[in-house]
């Protein structure tokens, strides 16, 4: 038993129990399939052919401990994961007082343009009657 083989293990289902707790509960299916399933399989087949059993029971019970005191301290805490909250970079939404204001601005625009407009109008109407 190596420190890098149960540092190897140990990160991956760390990382295989992070993403399967945060997931969407209806994509549940998609992680499983594509990353719980695949990790768990070939974790296990490497513990076969190096026979590193041993280093996977004990990488199994780090990873329990660690995710434990995780999900006590802050996981379940968390809201749970809907896709209402997820954002893409690039595309934030406005806040409510940027919204405002450039309603604000747009409407004195506006105003502006109806002055010069009726300017406009009462000055094409004095030449008709001239």
């Amino acid at each position: 038993m190596s420190a890098s083989t149960l540092f190897f293990y140990t990160l991956v289902l760390l990382l295989i129990a992070f993403f399967r707790l945060r997931a969407e509960r209806t994509r549940l299916k998609v992680v499983d399939g594509f990353l719980t399933y695949p990790g768990t399989i070939l974790i296990l087949l490497h513990a076969f052919l190096a026979t590193q059993w041993i280093a996977l029971g004990i990488a199994v019970a780090a990873t329990a401990v660690i995710v434990g005191v995780w999900w006590f301290a802050y996981g379940k805490r968390l809201p749970p994961q809907t896709s209402d909250n997820i954002t893409v970079w690039g595309q934030e939404q406005k806040k409510p007082s940027q919204i405002a204001a450039e309603a604000l601005e747009e409407v004195e625009k506006l105003k502006k343009e109806k002055e010069e407009l009726e300017k406009e109008i009462r000055e094409l109407k004095e030449k008709r009657r001239n």
